[in-house]
């Protein structure tokens, strides 16, 4: 039977493990009704634009974040500014037209 709902829904029962990680939305190592519900509605036809530009904005936003979480990290280990970047100051400091007051 489920197999057969597989076929319907156009996916290799052998693919199990991913779908059953994609319908895993919160990571719990169990399937609940909202999930498993949500995951067979977003299964069903192809892609929508919309979803497909969803995800390309989630990924730029993730990856705008994780490039300046590592940038942060590389002036903390080198103390130190990258050529280029402008450095970031601690909140509170001052900066160099508040010492000449």
């Amino acid at each position: 039977e489920v197999q057969t709902y597989f076929e319907t829904l156009d996916v290799d029962p052998h693919e199990a493990k991913a779908l059953f990680q994609m319908l895993d939305m919160n990571d719990s190592g169990s399937i609940d009704f909202e999930e498993f519900l949500s995951g067979c509605i977003r299964l069903q036809g192809p892609a929508k634009s919309m979803d497909l530009l969803l995800v390309a904005r989630d990924m730029r936003h993730e990856l705008k974040r994780l490039t300046s979480r590592l940038l942060r990290l590389y002036q903390v280990q080198n103390a130190g500014t990258i050529p280029g970047m402008p450095q970031e100051r601690p909140p509170g400091a001052a900066n160099e037209q508040d010492e000449a007051v």
